[in-house]
């Protein structure tokens, strides 16, 4: 079943969600807009995963450059085709997630990065919103769904 997950704000890197001890869950959509800051030079960001003894599982940098002071909203996806560009402010782009179960203290974290990957402190991170494949939500696994009974107008 699939469940929404909100993350908090933030600058320069966040940790946008936490998997409960005892479940695994795979990360449908992550949708987040950055505001960069005025620091010279390109603006990225980066999304790991990163397990409970700090090991990184994946990292994936997007691949489009923003300014200082634009503004991007980010939606990454299960079956997304990435985007490569240099963006607008305003402008909305995609990025492709991988099929990876996290377990038990693991979690997904925001970086915003220049070119060379070091950490842009002062950009902000917002409207972090994850859908998550969760088995252990109410109403999957073998629980019996109720059948939906139209109602009378």
């Amino acid at each position: 079943m699939s469940v929404t997950a909100y993350g908090p704000n933030g600058k320069g890197q966040i940790v946008a969600y936490t998997v409960p001890g005892g479940q695994t869950v795979t990360v449908q959509t992550l949708a987040f807009t950055v505001t960069a800051d005025g620091t010279a030079g390109t603006h990225r960001v980066r999304v790991s995963y990163v397990d409970d003894a700090e090991n990184r599982i994946v990292a994936l940098d997007d691949l489009n450059e923003s300014s200082p002071g634009f503004v991007t909203t980010y939606s990454y996806g299960l079956g997304l085709n990435a985007s490569a560009c240099t963006t607008v402010t305003g402008l909305a782009v995609t990025d492709a997630l991988p099929w990876t179960g996290i377990s038990d203290g693991a979690y997904v974290q925001i970086t915003t990065i220049d070119d060379n990957g070091n950490e842009i402190n002062g950009d902000s991170i917002s409207a972090v919103v994850l859908q998550l494949d969760d088995p252990g939500a109410a109403g999957s696994g073998s629980d019996v769904m109720p059948y939906l009974v139209p109602q009378a107008a």
